[in-house]
């Protein structure tokens, strides 16, 4: 597979005004924490790119809008069944994220998500990647997740989280723009694509991974470590590189 290139990241952070990237206030008010959070990011990386419009949207996410499927089982049990309202179930479906990004960019084009607990962020990057190789030239990536008190307490009784997931910070959003040439002399570029089915290879929660990608990414557009990077989780791995060096 030839080169792809990261021309743009962002990451959800409190100080990022969501005001300022979604002007509509009554659009604003119905999204749940997980919709802010990737909404913010995506719209920030857009905005550092300089681009109104992605031509594509891959999103990942280990559960999806926990929060509003909570809210959601929490009014049936509550009414018997009765006088649930619809919104939370709406809000709840895992697509939720990228449909908000789709509506507000005027974006038509491909848009999947991929739920797939630990590997839905590798998922979901293998995914993009495959479909800038494509054709696809501005390609929006976004990983996202909350955490609430009752899913911590059901991922414990399952033993659903590795150590790494354990002490990570498990909520928060990640944004890549990806495309099959660079737009700076800082664009990394991702190389040496591999899947292997090896248990030997770093397994983390899809936030958890996003952070280690971005970081990755950031630090070689930065010039922090201007030797080449590798990234592995799960049973995907590759080469990152600065398109200076590349």
């Amino acid at each position: 597979m030839t080169p792809v290139y990261i021309n743009a990241t962002a990451a959800y952070a409190d100080d990022l005004d969501l005001r300022a990237l979604v002007s509509d206030a009554n659009l604003r008010r119905r999204m749940s924490r997980i919709v802010k959070m990737g909404v913010a990011a995506g719209c920030e990386c857009l905005r550092r790119a300089g681009l109104d419009s992605p031509t594509a949207i891959v999103t990942a996410t280990g559960y999806g809008c926990i929060a509003d499927s909570e809210k959601f089982l929490r009014a049936l049990v509550e009414t018997d069944q009765q006088q649930a309202s619809p919104t939370p179930f709406i809000q709840s479906t895992f697509n939720t994220i990228g449909s908000h990004l789709a509506i507000l960019t005027g974006c038509r084009g491909y848009n999947m998500t991929f739920v797939n607990r630990f590997m839905s962020f590798d998922d979901a990057l293998l995914d993009a990647l495959l479909a800038v190789a494509d054709g696809e030239e501005n390609l929006l990536l976004v990983a996202a997740d909350e955490q609430t008190p009752t899913l911590r307490t059901i991922l414990g009784r399952m033993r659903a989280t590795t150590g790494n997931a354990e002490a990570a910070n498990l909520e928060g959003a990640h944004a890549f723009l990806l495309g099959p040439r660079p737009t700076s002399d800082r664009a990394v570029a991702i190389t040496n694509i591999s899947l292997e089915a090896s248990a030997d290879l770093q397994r983390d929660y899809p936030t958890a991974s996003a952070a280690r990608f971005l970081h990755a990414v950031e630090s070689l557009a930065s010039g922090t470590n201007p030797q080449t990077i590798g990234y592995a989780n799960g049973r995907f791995s590759a080469t990152l590189q600065c398109s200076a060096q590349s």
